[in-house]
Formats: structure tokens, C-alpha cells, sequence
């Protein structure tokens, strides 16, 4: 195994929104994977523009605590608001890990909390600041459409007051012929395809619902980043278990495969 290009001779196939996968994409490459990309997940303006933009304004005039749920919900905010930086003053601001952080602080508030090792939900409503007795804390959840209702629902049986912002939505690409062949019609399934979110794996299997693309999709080894996703991995067919990086981020999910690889190759797998 080459030490300093760990994932040499794997190919890797990268879901992430277009945009968003410059990162991840880089650092396979320096770890010496082939990188193949086919983006799953498309971010885009919310539904009603207008009306989103008047709850996010009203909502960080009035609450004490605006909770960024992804790096997402902070550059949604800031389409909205118009503005490249958010707005001075205004209330705590708090996030669920580091890459929601870094875009906070590219967007000129850092956070004020953040979890420290489960970048999550949970690890959020872990922290001291939002336990025991929440009662008279107004919290503005800034969101994507749809998502987990863990966070607010939590939230206000703690006692807080929460009103949630779209400011983003999800959406399933149309992907031509020619990508999905490019990707998937190679002499063999690439060795591993990431799904970074639970809608990123449900995009990947309605994009691909047949034929050698499927049959491909199913051969993969998927990085997932939850516990949460590996009933829909058995569920849909998938042929060998998922791996189950610590989080979301570019360097966890490579993390996550240079263990794996290095066992498997260890084994006498190549």
C-alpha cells in the first residue's frame, strides 16, 4: 500500500450536489482514488421565495437562538437575506458541526455552539446550553424543506418557543443518458458510492431503478454516515454492507474508507 496515497487503485463514485463536491472529489484524488462523479441531490430556492424571506427577517429579529441545521441553511440565508454576510447582532447563532460552522464563519458569525464529536442532531441537543428547562427561549430553526422534526419537536418539549425557515430545497436530478452510462456502463461496478444523506440514497435508487445501472448500484460497497441508513441498504439489495463514516464531512467519509482499504487489502483483497 502506497502510505501516502492510501486509496490507490479504488474507485469511488461521489453523489454529492455539483457544487458541493469539489472537496471531497480533491482529497480522494490526493489519497490516490479514481474519482467518478454523479451528483444525487440538487440544492434550489425554496417554493415561495418571498414568504420564506419575511419569516427568516422577522425570525432573526425576534429569537434569542437561529440554529443553522447545514453549510446549506447558511448560504440559503444569506440568498435570502440578500446579503453576503449575515447580519451583525441578532441572536446566539448555533450549528450542527464543523462544516456548517466553517460556512458561518465565511458568512462573518461564528457560532456560538457546536457540537464537539457528534456533528448531529442529537449531539446538538447534547449540549449543557440546551438542556433542562428551556422555557421562554425563542429559537429560530434555519432549514431545509422537509428534514428530521427531532431538532425543533425536542426543542419545544424542552420549553422553548421554535419557528422554522425554509430557505433551501432538495430536489432529485434528471440525468441524461450519457451521464448515467459514463458513470455506470463500465466493465465493473465502481468499488464504492457514497450517500451522504438518507434522500441522497433514495435519489440514487429512483435515478437508477433498472437495468446495469441498477445491477451496478447494488454491486457497490455505499459510505453511509448514520446507523439510520443501514435498514435501507439491507431493503434495497444492496449486495455487501455499508461502511458507517463518523459524520458528514469530506475528511470523515475518506477516513472511513482508508480504514476500510487498508483492512481489505490487508486481507489480500484488492
Amino acid at each position: 500500500m502506497n502510505a501516502g496515497q492510501p486509496l490507490t487503485g479504488l474507485e469511488v463514485v461521489v453523489t454529492r450536489p455539483a457544487r458541493q463536491a469539489d472537496g471531497l472529489c480533491r482529497r480522494l484524488r490526493k489519497a490516490g482514488a479514481s474519482v467518478r462523479r454523479f451528483p444525487a441531490l440538487e440544492i434550489v430556492p425554496p417554493d415561495n421565495i418571498e414568504v420564506e424571506q419575511s419569516l427568516l427577517h422577522a425570525g432573526w429579529a425576534q429569537s434569542d437562538l437561529a440554529v443553522f441545521v447545514s453549510a446549506n441553511a447558511v448560504r440559503g440565508a444569506r440568498q435570502l437575506l440578500g446579503r453576503r454576510r449575515l447580519p451583525a447582532g441578532g441572536p446566539q447563532v448555533a450549528c450542527v458541526g464543523p462544516a456548517t460552522a466553517r460556512a458561518l464563519v465565511r458568512a462573518g458569525r461564528a457560532p456560538d455552539l457546536v457540537p464537539e464529536q457528534s456533528y448531529d442532531t442529537e449531539g446538538l441537543l447534547a449540549l449543557p446550553a440546551l438542556q433542562g428547562d428551556l422555557q421562554g427561549l425563542r429559537v429560530l430553526v434555519i432549514r431545509g424543506d422537509g428534514g428530521r422534526e427531532l431538532l425543533s419537536r425536542t426543542l419545544r418539549e424542552r420549553g422553548a418557543t421554535v419557528s422554522r425557515v425554509s430557505v433551501y430545497r432538495r430536489r432529485q436530478p434528471q440525468p441524461d443518458a450519457e451521464r448515467v452510462a459514463r458513470t455506470w456502463a463500465q466493465s465493473r461496478a465502481p468499488d464504492v458510492v457514497t450517500a451522504t444523506s438518507p434522500q441522497i440514497l433514495e435519489n440514487l435508487l429512483a435515478m437508477l431503478p433498472e437495468g446495469v445501472a441498477h445491477e451496478r448500484l447494488l454491486a457497490s460497497r455505499l459510505v453511509v454516515v448514520s446507523e439510520r441508513m443501514i435498514d435501507t441498504v439491507r431493503q434495497a439489495g444492496f449486495k455487501q454492507s455499508p461502511l458507517v463514516a463518523d459524520n458528514p464531512g469530506d475528511a470523515a467519509v475518506v477516513a472511513c474508507l482508508t480504514a476500510w482499504y487498508a483492512g481489505e487489502q490487508g486481507n489480500g483483497n484488492e
